[in-house]
């Protein structure tokens, strides 16, 4: 009667495999920095009461102060008064101005002394 060779399973392997997992969570377990418990307040609020004046540049680069269109150098007299009136200005341009047109402008009201100016952003309803 023939025997039959006996297969043996290597534990080697597997145990290097062992090995090599746990080296792996115990230096990403050591990556894990702890943070400090904050709930924070989602981001819609009740907007305020006074949205201040809107400044926009339209598709074809015209500028308007509220809806009443004006000239560079106005916008730059009438964003001072306001500014010394306490009211806050959001610039919003139309998507296709080109960003340089409304860096241009706001180094410009920069220049000016008109450092407080929000830019607009579409916004969602809650």
């Amino acid at each position: 009667m023939k025997r039959r060779p006996q297969a043996d399973v290597e534990l080697t392997p597997l145990i290097d495999v062992l090995f090599i997992l746990i080296i792996f969570f115990v230096l990403t377990a050591s990556f894990v920095q702890g943070q400090i418990p904050v709930d924070l307040p989602d981001g819609r609020g009740n907007p305020p009461e006074e949205q201040g004046i809107t400044v926009t540049i339209s598709h074809d680069g015209t500028i308007y102060w509220d809806d009443t269109p004006v000239e560079k150098d106005d916008l730059i007299i009438m964003a001072k008064e306001a500014i010394a009136a306490g009211r806050s200005l959001i610039l919003t341009a139309d998507r296709s101005i080109p960003y340089g047109d409304v860096a241009t402008l706001l180094d410009r009201m920069r220049e000016n002394g008109i450092t407080t100016i929000g830019l607009g952003l579409k916004g969602t309803e809650p």
